[in-house]
């Protein structure tokens, strides 16, 4: 898992603990984009 570049995805990856690792990347850029607009 690629080191997070903001508390956001910090967030989501620990949150998201039990998931799948690539779901886990996936869904947190994912949110956190959406999140910044």
């Amino acid at each position: 898992m690629p080191p997070a570049s903001s508390p956001c995805q910090l967030r989501f990856a620990c949150w998201n603990s039990g998931f799948d690792r690539s779901v886990t990347v996936a869904l947190g850029l994912a949110f956190c984009s959406v999140r910044v607009r």
